[in-house]
């Protein structure tokens, strides 16, 4: 695990939520320029180009990682409307990378919650769980133990749990 910079929201008067994108990412880089951390903090890469971002989507999706993000240059962290000081703007655009598969329903409401534990087949015929997801309203009545159900998921864990499983809506 680590820390990933990949924005500056505040800094010491010169950059505010309000200072646009590629202000924030400028400062960013002269901080960390300056700083040149070691360890398990990194800076995120920021691309231009249509083909940077294609070939830095790629190099994400491979290593397994989470998404990507897209900002418009002049995008303000947060929004304008002074009722929600802290709603980000809707000028980022958030892809997230994820899978799909089929899984057997092996219980339903774990500890009285709206939820469904998910297991699969392994080599020898055995159900093994392998994560639970939330049950969205209006699944809860059709879904039974026993089910099979595609779930998304985001990627498994060393110890074959899957991360960020969720339900498609119907």
């Amino acid at each position: 695990g680590g820390f990933y910079c990949f924005d500056l929201v505040e800094a010491a008067g010169l950059v505010t939520q309000a200072t646009p994108y590629q202000e924030r990412r400028l400062h960013l880089e002269r901080v960390w320029a300056g700083w040149n951390p070691s360890g398990a903090i990194w800076l995120l890469p920021s691309m231009r180009g249509a083909e940077d971002k294609g070939s830095l989507a790629r190099t994400i999706l491979e290593a397994d990682g989470e998404g990507v993000v897209f900002k418009r240059l002049a995008a303000r962290y947060t929004g304008t409307d002074p009722r929600t000081p802290s709603k980000r703007s809707g000028d980022s655009f958030k892809v997230k990378f994820r899978k799909d598969l089929d899984a057997v329903v092996t219980e339903l409401r774990r500890g009285g919650k709206a939820n469904m534990v998910l297991s699969l087949y392994d080599d020898d015929g055995d159900l093994v769980e392998v994560g639970e997801c939330s049950a969205f309203t209006g699944d809860g009545a059709t879904i039974q133990a026993g089910d099979v159900v595609t779930v998304k998921y985001q990627h498994a864990t060393a110890d074959r749990r899957l991360f960020s499983a969720t339900k498609p809506k119907r």
